[in-house]
């Protein structure tokens, strides 16, 4: 149900959107061809507890939001990919635009 709100509040505010709810399907779209901007991902996939941290260890120069409902450590944030942010739940529909804004605001000046 998260993701189905997370997709189309983004949908709303004109990015397009690929979802995945398990670390296998995040990892085939990682790796398929399909051009990405941004990867947003629960620390917690369902198959995985560390699959977040999974998925942008994967997704090598691409922008990662991270989010969760559960405390993130130090230790946790040290296995962040290089260029993200973390989002903590519950969020405002505002604040999954605005993270996501910020994290390809470098992207849109090349």
């Amino acid at each position: 149900m998260v993701l189905v709100h997370a997709e189309s509040v983004l949908l709303d505010a004109g990015h397009d959107t690929l979802t995945a709810s398990s670390f296998p399907q995040a990892e085939a779209i990682i790796e398929s061809d399909q051009p990405l901007d941004l990867i947003f991902t629960d620390m917690t996939l369902h198959d995985e507890l560390d699959g977040g941290l999974k998925v942008g260890k994967l997704s090598k120069e691409i922008p990662v939001l991270y989010t969760s409902g559960k405390p993130i450590t130090d230790d946790m944030r040290a296995h962040f990919a290089e260029r993200s942010a973390f989002l903590a739940k519950p969020y405002r529909d505002h604040q999954v635009v605005d993270a996501v804004v910020a994290l390809l605001k470098p992207l849109l000046r090349h």
